[in-house]
């Protein structure tokens, strides 16, 4: 695993006990061609991160990462990223002119990308036209459509206006689309949150109206997600009194799935992602107390709510606390992002706003309510807009923008891999295997083993020395291990004994050890191959003696004497039927071994007179 960052302050993170967990964060690398359009570049000035989702996107792949970003020249581009963040070769692909703010999602069969741009026309109040467009492409990102989709054409507000129009937001269900944006004017002082259905074959349905705030107040951020049910959260600016605080969190979905936060919100980021049986939302919210009944600020905080199929209302209960820091020392508002990786929730964020030197923090939230939090740094950036990812097998790809070192005054795309997968798979190995040699060389030994992992289900183990290898005689360790995506690895042993099947010592030598000879007479010390190994002729055996004193063993001479017709050495011979040694016995108790090479013990004791 890659080393972790760490030492990093983190004043006023809330650090509960939520079991022992840990994110290893790869080394951080730059998407190659990623120079950024200006950050203020759609947006209202003094409002620099009102309602600005941002110039960077990305979504998971079969083969890894789709991004894309708003460019130095306004173009909208898209490249494809491996599992690991790595570069697959391809330049980044042009996919729209004149745009910003794109989302990008990835059905089964390809990718769309969504942006808003100008068409360079007015409306009779003098209003620019501004545009919502779409475009397909492969998972490769080769482009699919000839010209880009109008999603919707609305009026945009005036520059010198101090409120801004949200760009689009795609998500997928993994067969179609659904896009979702805001216009201005569809009804007398009143904001619309749009939706709109397309096909993974590029076919637009009608937009359908999923929300609309009038009189004074106007929507400053929302995220949503699409698994067949639209999936929105909103948070709505209503301009009201000092006596009450102006914002509120909403959820909405054509299922009627709705929440409400019962605490106001600033215009901060929201974002939600979806998993399991839950979806997540996270957002901005600050705590007040009344006095004089006179609402005052006094904490800034960052919470994550979880959703289900049923209505909910949100309380400081049932949310879990990621971060709070007193009015005086935040500059409110964490960037924030979250993903599935498959089991749970990752959630990052950024603990000061766009463009000032920040800790990065995350944490790993379970599928279900958990008020506990462990907040981790990770790293410190100088950055802004993170988007992030999962392919959903314990890796997430986290981007963002930051000053190029290049040139400081552009911004430009980097990114690191969070590893949020710290368990090993687990490998299955079969029992010690005892087989039988068949040649000189031993036997060729055939084994299954098997690998499991949470997040990327079976793997395919690799064992040294591999099933299918001829053992040699003797016990060989056999070690399997398996990797998985977020490079923890898994390992398991066992032992393959290889061994000779014979037939014991042969006459004139008795087996039980009761043999005497005379002293100095030649005695012919046999055996026989047998089973699998009866067809071995070459092999090498070997004989030595130990003397025995009143039972106890002597030293083993490195040779036993031998006459004529024993092989060189210590070595048997074989004499077409069987193995045979011509052994010279001396006065006194031998202990005879014969070592075929298989670690086996095969000895006899002979005696001499």
């Amino acid at each position: 695993m890659l080393g972790l960052a760490k030492g990093m302050a983190a004043a006023a993170v809330l650090l509960a006990s939520a079991g022992a967990f840990a994110l290893d964060v790869g080394p951080e690398f730059v998407v190659a061609g990623s120079a950024l359009s200006p950050y203020s570049d759609a947006l209202t000035p003094g409002y620099a991160t009102n309602g600005y989702r941002g110039r960077v996107a990305v979504a998971p792949t079969p083969a890894g990462y789709a991004v894309a970003w708003s460019g130095a020249d306004r173009t909208i581009y898209a490249l494809a990223l491996g599992r690991y963040g790595e570069s697959l070769g391809g330049a980044p692909v042009r996919v729209g002119e004149n745009g910003h703010s794109p989302s990008i999602s990835c059905a089964s069969d390809n990718c769309l990308v969504v942006w808003r741009a100008r068409d360079g026309s007015t409306d009779s109040f003098g209003n620019v036209r501004a545009a919502i467009f779409g475009a397909r492409l492969s998972h490769d990102m080769q482009l699919l459509d000839p010209s880009p989709i109008q999603i919707a054409l609305y009026p945009e507000p005036a520059r010198n206006r101090s409120w801004q129009v949200i760009g689009a937001q795609s998500d997928t269900d993994g067969a179609n689309y659904y896009v979702s944006y805001i216009s201005l004017f569809d009804a007398p002082g009143c904001y619309t949150l749009w939706g709109a259905a397309i096909s993974s074959a590029g076919a637009l349905a009608p937009p359908t109206m999923l929300a609309q705030e009038c009189d004074w107040g106007y929507p400053l951020e929302w995220a949503g997600l699409y698994d067949g049910d639209y999936f929105v959260a909103l948070q709505w600016w209503d301009e009201m009194p000092p006596r009450r605080w102006p914002t509120t969190v909403l959820a909405y979905s054509t299922a009627n799935r709705f929440i409400n936060w019962d605490q106001p919100s600033p215009w901060w980021p929201i974002e939600v992602a979806s998993g399991g049986p839950s979806s997540l939302v996270l957002f901005n919210s600050y705590d007040y107390e009344f006095h004089d009944d006179v609402a005052s600020l006094t904490q800034f905080t960052l919470r994550a709510g979880w959703l289900g199929d049923q209505p909910v209302q949100f309380t400081a209960d049932n949310t879990a606390l990621l971060q709070a820091e007193p009015r005086a020392e935040s500059t409110g508002g964490y960037p924030v992002v979250g993903a599935f990786d498959g089991r749970q929730y990752l959630t990052i964020w950024w603990t000061r706003r766009a463009y000032q030197p920040a800790d990065v923090l995350g944490t790993l939230l379970p599928v279900d309510f958990s008020p506990a939090v462990a907040a981790q740094a990770l790293f410190s950036s100088v950055s802004v807009e993170p988007a992030l990812a999962s392919v959903e097998n314990g890796t997430a790809l986290l981007l963002y923008a930051a000053p190029s070192a290049a040139d400081p005054t552009v911004d430009e795309v980097r990114g690191r891999l969070i590893f949020t997968d710290s368990m090993p798979p687990i490998v299955t190995v079969p029992p010690s295997i005892a087989a039988t040699a068949s040649s000189a060389g031993g036997a060729t030994v055939s084994f299954a083993a098997t690998a499991h992992d949470d997040y990327a289900g079976t793997l395919l183990p690799t064992c040294s020395p591999p099933s299918g290898a001829i053992f040699p005689p003797g016990t060989t360790r056999v070690t399997c291990s398996a990797v998985d995506p977020a490079g923890n690895a898994g390992f398991a042993s066992f032992d393959v004994a290889v061994t000779f099947q014979w037939s014991g010592v042969l006459p004139p030598v008795r087996p039980d050890g009761s043999s005497v000879f005379k002293a100095g007479r030649t005695v012919p010390v046999k055996f026989q191959l047998a089973g699998a190994s009866a067809g071995i002729t070459d092999l090498q055996a070997r004989l030595s003696l130990s003397q025995m004193t009143d039972a106890v063993l002597g030293t083993v001479e490195e040779e036993a004497p031998f006459t004529y017709g024993a092989t060189v050495g210590n070595l048997f011979r074989f004499d077409g039927e069987q193995y045979v040694f011509n052994l010279k016995v001396a006065s006194g108790t031998w202990m005879v071994r014969i070592d075929l090479g298989d670690g086996v013990d095969r000895s006899v004791q002979v005696s001499a007179n």
